[in-house]
């Protein structure tokens, strides 16, 4: 196992030198001014210093879940095809956020602000749909760190509520300390369950959810398995942190701002004549994978209840996936339960899949 380590560690920063080296060789044809060597010189250590700091994780994370989440991150923010974890401020590097991982890794916690992205422009307050779109990012992450063959899966069922005694009007606003607290709780072969926690900064839990993931990764790989066993970990997060290296010299901006302002921005819904709202995600509403991301979907079930900043509880089914540049249109409906409660179902299809919902939910608004 050590040896295993040790060269894939010898072998990432191999690789990673080559790169850096590669990326400063000038055409043997061009003379450069002194003024260029310095720039070239400060490019270099530039790089180098950038190198050190995010893709060189120091000896205090050894090969702890820790590391193996930092290069996981790496490789979502610079190689993944989908950015919503941008908006969502969960992208790594954000200011004023940080990320712990419990030994075992079945725990991790992120602490940050709210990110504008995630609140209504009127209000300046996060929302619950925001709220379990951020559970869904980081119990994936306490997958990838907590599962046997590091499996970040995909979402089957997701929920959030407000805790008893907490109304949507005392969420954080825009700016606001919060924590969100995941837990792998359990996995098997084929699903995996995950707890999950939105905390205030003054310590009072402020919503729960629950994530249900279907853990194989066939679609991306026949092989995972085999490569993120337990003697491989340690190529196979060097691969992805050789991969994320090179992209991020090429876009070293990439996910460093997001480009939207309120969840207003984020959807960009537009209303159709039967009262259903219509859109098309784009690459900052995907996941990694280059697929909708399960939060956005949700977020947009929310929009369609017509009173999303009045929910107290949500209940996502997803039964097929969202593709990025195509429309997606999500109606509604409302009934009442015996109780008196409002129950709003919403169903979202994609264009080229009418015959069935990719996405079905539950949300309870005041």
């Amino acid at each position: 196992m050590l040896l295993f380590r040790a060269s894939a560690r010898r072998l990432c920063v191999r690789q990673n030198a080559r790169w850096l080296s590669s990326s400063s060789q000038q055409s043997p044809s061009h003379e450069p001014r002194k003024d260029e060597e310095e720039e070239e010189r400060e490019r270099e250590e530039k790089a180098d210093e950038r190198m050190k700091s995010e893709f060189m994780p120091d000896h205090k994370h050894q090969h702890t879940a820790e590391m193996k989440l930092d290069m996981f991150r790496n490789w979502n923010r610079y190689c993944g095809a989908g950015e919503f974890h941008v908006p969502m401020g969960l992208v790594r590097g954000a200011e004023g956020s940080s990320v712990d991982v419990s030994e075992d890794g079945f725990e991790v916690f992120w602490r940050g602000f709210v990110p504008p992205a995630m609140t209504r422009a009127a209000s300046s307050r996060i929302e619950l749909a925001s709220i379990l779109a951020m559970f869904d990012q980081v119990t994936t992450w306490a997958h990838f760190t907590g599962d046997e063959y590091s499996r970040p899966g995909v979402s089957v069922t997701l929920s959030a509520a407000l805790e008893d005694g907490v109304l949507p009007s005392d969420l954080p606003k825009s700016g606001e300390e919060i924590e969100i607290r995941a837990r792998l709780v359990t996995t098997g072969r084929t699903l995996g369950f995950a707890s999950a926690q939105c905390v205030s900064g003054d310590g009072t839990v402020l919503a729960s959810g629950t994530h249900h993931k279907y853990l194989p990764m066939d679609a991306v790989t026949k092989y995972w398995n085999f490569l993120f066993s337990r003697p491989l970990v340690p190529l196979a997060l060097g691969y992805l942190n050789g991969q994320a290296y090179t992209a991020m010299t090429n876009d070293p901006d990439r996910g460093s701002a997001s480009p939207f302002s309120s969840i207003e921005d984020v959807l960009d819904c537009s209303v159709e004549n039967d009262g259903s709202l219509r859109v098309v995600p784009e690459r900052f509403c995907g996941n990694p994978m280059g697929s909708v991301h399960g939060g956005f979907t949700a977020m947009l079930g929310a929009e369609a209840t017509g009173a999303p900043s009045t929910c107290v509880s949500i209940s996502a089914s997803y039964l097929g996936a969202g593709k990025l540049g195509v429309g997606h249109e999500a109606s509604s409906r409302t009934q009442t339960r015996p109780g008196g409660d409002d129950i709003t179902s919403v169903v979202v299809y994609r264009d080229g899949k009418d015959d069935s919902p990719i996405f079905s939910g539950q949300y309870q608004c005041l």
